[in-house]
């Protein structure tokens, strides 16, 4: 997901270009199998400001049944470029003073592939289920509930909650 911005940096502030990228990518963790991305790219008083909205496609664990599903996640997102190399004379920019900033290569050249890992590793829910409705996993013998019931004996009611279980009877039966 890259582009070659030279000519923007060229032109006045304000002027825009728009991109769209649908890009397959190595399977690594923390980075999205696939990626469609459309990007605004403005030009600034500084560099380059990308605004977009990105579609990944992420391989993921269930949270509850630990089966491993791709799941699609929809985000926007919002990052400044700044330039290494100035684009009149050639000569190197001083290193900005964030050291978290994105920043253009000195072949004026925009990736946006660590960005979009970022906003994918934010966007990815921290309890990820392979479906809403997934039974989980026993919690004796640990079979799969998703694929069917397992032979396990229930498990013993609470006596501390006996008289709250009455009481459900009493209401169920009025």
């Amino acid at each position: 997901m890259q582009c070659n911005v030279a000519q923007l940096l060229k032109q006045p502030t304000g002027t825009t270009r728009t991109y769209r990228f649908d890009e397959r990518l190595e399977p690594v963790d923390g980075l999205p199998r696939r990626a469609v991305v459309s990007v605004l790219l403005t030009r600034t008083n500084r560099g380059i400001l990308a605004q977009g909205t990105a579609r990944v496609e992420v391989h993921c664990q269930c949270s509850r049944c630990l089966e491993e599903f791709d799941t699609q996640l929809e985000f926007d997102f919002e990052e400044e470029y700044l330039p290494t190399r100035d684009i009149a004379t050639g000569a190197f920019l001083p290193a900005p003073e964030d050291d978290s900033a994105f920043l253009i290569d000195e072949n004026h050249i925009l990736d946006f592939t660590e960005a979009v890992r970022q906003y994918t590793v934010i966007n990815t829910p921290i309890r990820v289920l392979c479906r809403p409705d997934c039974a989980g996993l026993c919690p004796t013998c640990g079979k799969n509930l998703n694929f069917g019931g397992c032979d396990c004996p229930p498990e013993p009611a609470d006596p501390r909650l006996a008289a709250l279980a009455s009481l459900l009877d009493r209401l169920s039966t009025a």
